[in-house]
This record gives C-alpha cells, sequence and structure tokens, in this order.
C-alpha cells in the first residue's frame, strides 16, 4: 500500500531522505517511482506480466492507481511483495 501512496520504499523516496544516492531506478531508466515499476521497468517485467494476466481479467491496461487499491488490492499486494527494489 505505500507505493501507492508515495510513502514506498522506492529509490525516490529514500533520495528524499539522504538513503541513497540516486533517485534512478536499478534498470538505469529513469527515477524509480510506482509508474515506472508498473509500466516500464526492465528489472521486473516477468512479475509485471504475471501482475497484469490478473488484472487483465477484469480491467484494462494501464490500470489506474485508484483501481488498484479499491478492485485489485490483493494482486496489487502481491505484486509489491514478489519485486525486489534493492537488487
Amino acid at each position: 500500500m505505500a507505493l501507492v501512496t508515495g510513502h514506498g520504499k522506492t529509490r525516490l523516496y529514500l533520495h528524499r531522505f539522504k538513503k541513497t544516492e540516486s533517485a534512478v531506478c536499478l534498470c538505469n531508466k529513469e527515477d524509480q517511482i510506482l509508474d515506472h515499476i508498473l509500466n516500464k521497468c526492465t528489472r521486473h517485467k516477468t512479475q509485471r506480466d504475471l501482475f497484469k494476466e490478473k488484472v487483465l481479467k477484469a480491467w484494462s491496461w494501464p490500470v489506474s492507481k485508484k483501481e488498484l487499491i479499491t478492485k485489485q488490492l490483493k494482486s496489487f499486494l502481491t505484486f509489491t511483495e514478489i519485486i525486489n527494489l534493492e537488487h
């Protein structure tokens, strides 16, 4: 849930508090924020594809953050538990 609110342990969030040297995702494409993780990050493609399969049964992609937390929360939480933002 913290990822949806912007308070998750993304590199951008940690960088604001001087916990990481850079906000750029480890894929080196752009800052690591939820939208990047959900839609673009090459490091999480496999996990994202599995998550999208579940979401696409009921909704179209990309899914809004509101839909994630109101209608797809269980699938979203599973996705956030699987991904590793640090390695």
